[in-house]
């Protein structure tokens, strides 16, 4: 019935019940195995659930905490974007505006949304914004300046244009900048520019000023005038007055300033260029300037510029031209003198009366010993000598009444030291000794001789001042050839050949402090001196072409020494005759008939062909008859019907290549009154003349 019971049942022993085999044991413990995966998953997969569900909870809080901050954000933006006080405005890339703010839409008076950003432009500047546009969707930033349309008007403005990046569809931000004020305040702030400029330059006073650096930021129309030198040559380079000065260096206001205060400049330069009464913070000063070759005295005064820190940030200096309130000065000066001359006319007259006597007797013993050929020349030399020291005579009282314009002749100057020391020496009183030393031989110079004698004198003057009392005065003339550069203090002569003149004195002498400023206009150590001796001096020097040193020891006196150049010797030795040379034919013009017969006779004699008129009207036709012949015109400045630079020009027009020499004896006050010039003024020979005189300018123009 059992097929499976075992065989030891029968044999009595204790038996299992059927079902407990070991096949129903392995299968009940299968079944237990199952039943405990079964439970250990469904536990895993409980708590992957709940790990699942922790994470999907905390997403969410996450994804809340990110739209809220998203939402923030763009609140912000917005904020931002609307209440920025410039106009904003967002562009997709069709270049329609997708959202304006509250500005873009108060400063064109209307709502931009929805339309088209070149629509807003002026049509004929569209273009430039489409390309705009298309190089900000390639990635770029642009700005550019447009004309915009608003409700009421045209606004000049400028757009930023930017891309913005990370979103699907690309959208550029614009910001648009109103340039209507800017512009507006740079028309005005031109305007008024403009305006200072031309206040500036029509200013009457030469003006300029430099920065910190010493370049010169402006430079007016008077500056101009005044100097010879105009704004281009000077403005935006370093400050360079040294033309003025004769190539001297010399003290510039505006440049001290740079570096020193009033109070240090008024103390460095003992009062030349001093603290100003009224501005503490400038100075002034007076000086002369060389205008071309012309003498100007100005009055100076220099200011520094600040900021509104108190930082300096340039320097302005002003020029005023003084030359006629010293002519004026100076007129009353001659008016004084005028009384002094009163004094010196009966010691004149005298010497005057004696060429006088000594010319009417030479004429007298010439008419009684014409038949005595030796005697007559020995009397005409005599009347020629007084005639001579006539003519000096009147030079001299014409120098001393009235300020003569520089008219150089050749000289020797030993005669003009000789006078000049004859005219002084009395006054220099009984204790001064002055000794004379003339080289013996002729030194010829092309100078004015008056100009030359009032150095000298003043070369004196300034001597005696230095001598307490019980001094010696030696003036001195020589030829003197300088191999090398002569250098004496800082005083330099170049090389060559050169007329010598010397006054030393053995007096104080003169402090090398003081040596470096003394030929300064206005720089005086006298009380009371107008410091323009020395000035006047180192002016006739420097129109001479000369060059003059100063020697000083202190204690034991100083030298002056003028040099002077010499006339070439092949101007002066030279044949009378007048073959071999340029000039062959000459016309003269002059009225005086005796004049006239003795400029014929004389040229004449000299080997030159001479026509002779007593006018204008007859110069002009011998003069058409004949022009090709004529190679030098001499005239007299002043004719009855017209001047002789008129003269001049009329038969210049018709023969420009004719040379001309002007005569006359007045002086150069007057002649200035006539249209005197730089260049007629080397083309005068100044009455009385000798025929050697006559011939050596002659000569010289040929």
């Amino acid at each position: 019935m059992y097929p499976f019971a075992d065989t030891s049942a029968r044999n009595g022993e204790n038996r299992l019940p059927p079902l407990v085999t070991p096949f129903a044991l392995f299968v009940i413990l299968l079944l237990f195995l199952a039943l405990g995966f079964c439970f250990v998953s469904i536990r895993r997969k409980n708590r992957l659930l709940k790990g699942l569900q922790k994470d999907l909870e905390d997403q969410r809080r996450e994804n809340r905490s990110l739209t809220d901050k998203l939402f923030q954000a763009q609140m912000r933006f917005q904020s931002f974007f609307n209440f920025m006080p410039i106009a904003l405005l967002l562009i997709d890339e069709e270049g329609i505006i997708c959202q304006s703010n509250a500005r873009a839409c108060h400063d064109f008076g209307f709502k931009l949304d929805g339309r088209r950003l070149r629509d807003l432009i002026d049509p004929e500047e569209a273009e430039k914004l489409e390309l705009a546009l298309d190089c900000v969707l390639g990635g770029f930033n642009q700005s550019l300046t447009v004309s915009m349309m608003g409700v009421s008007r045209k606004m000049p403005c400028r757009i930023m244009l930017a891309p913005i990046t990370g979103e699907s569809t690309p959208r550029v931000l614009c910001a648009l900048f109103d340039e209507s004020e800017r512009i507006d305040l740079e028309n005005r702030i031109r305007e008024r520019t403009r305006l200072l400029e031309k206040v500036i330059d029509g200013i009457p006073v030469a003006t300029f000023m430099i920065d910190t650096t010493g370049k010169v930021l402006i430079w007016n129309r008077a500056s101009e005038l005044i100097t010879g030198i105009g704004r281009d040559e000077v403005i935006g380079k370093m400050l360079d007055l040294k033309p003025l000065f004769g190539g001297r260096e010399l003290p510039v206001p505006a440049l001290l300033l740079l570096e020193h205060s009033p109070e240090e400049i008024g103390a460095k330069f003992r009062g030349r260029i001093r603290q100003h009464d009224q501005f503490p913070n400038a100075v002034e000063a007076r000086g002369m300037i060389f205008a071309g070759r012309e003498e100007r005295y100005v009055h100076i005064v220099a200011a520094g510029i600040h900021d509104d820190e108190g930082k300096l940030i340039g320097v302005v200096q002003c020029a005023k031209d003084v030359t006629e309130e010293l002519r004026l000065r100076e007129n009353v000066f001659q008016i004084q003198k005028m009384e002094a001359i009163g004094r010196l006319v009966s010691g004149i007259a005298h010497d005057l009366n004696n060429a006088l006597t000594v010319i009417l007797g030479g004429c007298d013993l010439l008419g009684i010993c014409l038949d005595d050929r030796e005697n007559a020349e020995r009397y005409l030399q005599e009347i020629r000598g007084a005639v001579q020291r006539a003519g000096k005579l009147v030079e001299r009282l014409l120098g001393y009444s009235k300020r003569q314009r520089f008219l150089p002749r050749t000289v020797d100057i030993n005669e003009n030291v000789r006078n000049a020391v004859s005219s002084i020496a009395d006054a220099l009183g009984e204790d001064i000794t002055v000794e004379l030393q003339l080289d013996s031989r002729p030194i010829l110079c092309r100078v004015d001789p008056f100009h030359l004698e009032q150095s000298v004198v003043n070369l004196i003057v300034n001597a005696r001042e230095a001598i307490s009392s019980g001094g010696r005065i030696t003036v001195t003339t020589g030829i003197e050839k300088i191999d090398k550069t002569l250098t004496i203090h800082h005083f330099s002569v170049p090389r060559g050949v050169y007329a010598r003149i010397s006054v030393s004195d053995n007096g104080s002498g003169i402090e090398k402090e003081i040596l470096k400023h003394i030929f300064e206009p206005y720089f005086t150590t006298k009380k009371g001196g107008s410091g323009l001796g020395l000035a006047m001096v180192y002016g006739f020097v420097n129109q001479s072409g000369g060059h003059i040193t100063v020697d000083s020891t202190v204690g034991k006196g100083t030298t002056f020494t003028i040099y002077l150049p010499l006339v070439a010797a092949d101007q002066e030795n030279f044949d009378n005759s007048g073959n071999n040379q340029k000039v062959k034919n000459i016309l003269v013009v002059e009225d005086d008939p005796t004049i006239r017969e003795i400029l014929q006779s004389t040229l004449s004699s000299a080997g030159y062909a001479v026509r002779t008129a007593d006018s204008f009207e007859q110069a002009l036709t011998l003069f058409q008859e004949g022009s090709a012949s004529f190679d030098l015109l001499i005239v007299d400045v002043v004719l009855p019907d017209r001047s002789g630079w008129e003269v001049a020009e009329a038969l210049l027009k018709i023969k420009p290549d004719l040379k001309v020499l002007y005569m006359t004896g007045y002086n150069g006050q007057y002649l200035e009154k006539l249209g005197l010039t730089h260049e007629k003024l080397k083309q005068i020979i100044q009455k009385p003349f000798t025929t050697d005189e006559l011939l050596r300018r002659i000569k010289e123009i040929s």
